[in-house]
């Protein structure tokens, strides 16, 4: 358990990733898999700066694999797409291609042009590979494609919609017999909704600022993208994966959709666990106010190895998790930070799945109607994948205790 994670861009206080959710996944995983883009990789090297990131992928703490594209959604005139940008130049440097020509772009954007930046984005290259999110993961369009095929599931689409609402608005009842339906075509895709979005921002502005968001039926379709991302990439590595609240909301539901569509009896069995550690320290908030530095926790980080020795092969749960959070912390400056939740998510159904198919195996289940990328799901759960997650945290910042 907790030996290997995948984390990617999340939008937090601005940020696309924060050195104080790195620094606290480091703190329970022994590796971290940095799945990088154009922004957050620029972000980074910033805020933590290149020795530091060097430092995590020269001592197998990290991995990293940087992607061309970067997810989202596109519209005009009410039709809505999928789609995965790339950054293809500017006016100075002219079109930008090639894997080196693209980091030292990057490199030089973060921290300026020399020879010193130069070595850096030299080590860079060696230590990350290079893929694509719009090909590949069963399917031509990658996970562009799959994420646009999930829109044609209308019970899918409305549970995890549903999902998603529940977890930016505890408590908001949504008026009975509300409908949420995309319908594609070959321009892409509309929404069909009596969703009163006027009420929900209402409501929604009393937690988050305007200016941060605004819950739209593209705001709520994006969700449902980055779910999908978050599913692929992690399995892809075959590591658990950091996510926010609304994507494991999801996530959860889409694991449910997909056995369900193979074993009836999938839907009277408990999927996943939620873990709550209420006695947690704010490690990612003191590194981004700038009360500690990443240095500063490095030191604890080398102290955690030989804890973490002796999590190998166990079973998580809330006694060990919080066990292991206290030994960790102990007698060093977390310890004197104030405490707050951390919420893991955790896969209880694999057992049931090889029971499931066993012993004609994964042909025999996969013969009702699910499409390529769920097959895909379904092999790597049978591979042994457990789609354990580390729950970023509450919705934003911007909630005050």
């Amino acid at each position: 358990m907790l030996e290997s994670i995948a984390i990617r861009r999340l939008e937090t206080e601005g940020r696309p990733l924060d050195i104080g959710l790195l620094a606290e996944t480091l703190l329970f995983y022994g590796k971290i898999h940095l799945i990088l883009d154009h922004g957050s990789l620029v972000s980074l090297l910033r805020t933590l700066g290149p020795d530091h990131l060097l430092y995590l992928l020269d001592n197998g703490l990290a991995t990293g694999t940087y992607y061309r594209q970067t997810l989202g959604v596109s519209g005009q005139s009410h039709i809505y797409d999928f789609i995965g940008f790339e950054f293809a130049g500017s006016k100075d440097k002219g079109r930008i291609q090639g894997k080196r020509q693209i980091i030292n772009h990057i490199f030089e954007t973060a921290l300026s042009k020399s020879r010193a930046t130069q070595r850096y984005a030299d080590r860079f290259l060696r230590s990350v590979s290079f893929e694509d999110m719009t090909s590949g993961f069963n399917h031509d369009n990658g996970i562009v494609g799959l994420a646009r095929q999930d829109l044609d599931d209308d019970l899918y689409v409305k549970e995890a919609i549903s999902g998603a609402l529940n977890e930016l608005l505890p408590g908001f009842k949504i008026k009975q017999r509300w409908n949420f339906k995309i319908y594609r075509n070959e321009s892409g895709f509309v929404f069909d909704t009596n969703l009163d979005f006027d009420a929900i921002n209402s409501e929604y502005h009393k937690r988050v600022p305007p200016e941060h968001s605004s819950i739209t039926p593209a705001y709520l379709a994006t969700h449902l993208l980055q779910a999908r991302a978050d599913i692929c990439l992690a399995s892809a590595s075959q590591s658990e994966f950091v996510t926010t609240p609304v994507s494991s909301r999801i996530i959860q539901i889409k694991f449910a959709n997909i056995l369900e569509k193979q074993f009836k009896s999938a839907s009277e069995i408990q999927l996943f666990q939620e873990v709550y550690i209420g006695n947690g320290r704010a490690i990612r908030e003191s590194i981004n106010s700038g009360e500690k530095t990443f240095a500063e926790f490095i030191e604890v980080l080398e102290r955690s190895t030989k804890f973490k020795q002796w999590l190998n092969d166990r079973e998580p749960n809330e006694n060990l998790l919080r066990e292991y959070h206290k030994a960790v912390t102990a007698d060093t400056w977390v310890d004197c930070l104030p405490t707050k939740g951390v919420r893991f998510t955790l896969f209880t159904g694999a057992g049931m799945l090889v029971d499931l198919v066993a012993p004609t195996g994964l042909g025999t289940a996969a013969g009702l109607a699910v499409s390529a990328g769920d097959t895909f799901i379904l092999d790597k759960f049978l591979k042994g994948w457990k789609p354990n997650q580390f729950v970023e945290g509450p919705l934003t910042n911007f909630v005050k205790n």
